[in-house]
C-alpha cells in the first residue's frame, strides 16, 4: 500500500526519495499513529515533503490516492483475510 503511494507522489512530481518512504514505514512501526487517516495525512506530509511549496501538490496526491478510504470497515476487511470469528475481533480490539 505505502509503496503504491510512494508512487502516487511521485507521479505528482514530489521529489521523494526510499529515505523518505523507509522513514514513514518506520514510523509506523513504532506505533506513532494508529488507524486514523489525519494523523497519517501529517505524519506522511511531515516525513516525506521537505519543502512547503510542495503541500499543494502532497494535498492532491493524497487525496487522489486515499479518495473513499473513509468508508472502509477495517474490522470487515480483518474478518475476510483472516477468516477469524467477530466477536473474537472485539475482544481482541478491545483489549488494546
Amino acid at each position: 500500500m505505502l509503496i503504491a503511494f510512494f508512487f502516487k507522489l511521485r507521479e505528482y512530481r514530489l521529489p521523494v526519495s526510499l529515505r523518505e518512504l523507509l522513514d514513514l514505514i518506520n514510523a509506523l512501526k513504532k506505533g506513532v499513529i494508529f488507524a486514523d487517516v489525519d494523523a497519517f495525512y501529517h505524519l506522511a506530509r511531515t516525513i516525506m515533503v521537505k519543502d512547503e511549496t510542495h503541500f499543494d501538490r502532497f494535498d492532491k496526491a493524497f487525496s487522489d490516492y486515499f479518495s473513499g478510504i473513509a468508508d472502509l470497515d477495517l474490522l470487515e476487511s480483518l474478518k475476510q483475510q483472516h477468516n477469524l470469528p467477530e466477536d473474537w475481533l472485539r475482544k481482541e480490539f478491545e483489549k488494546t
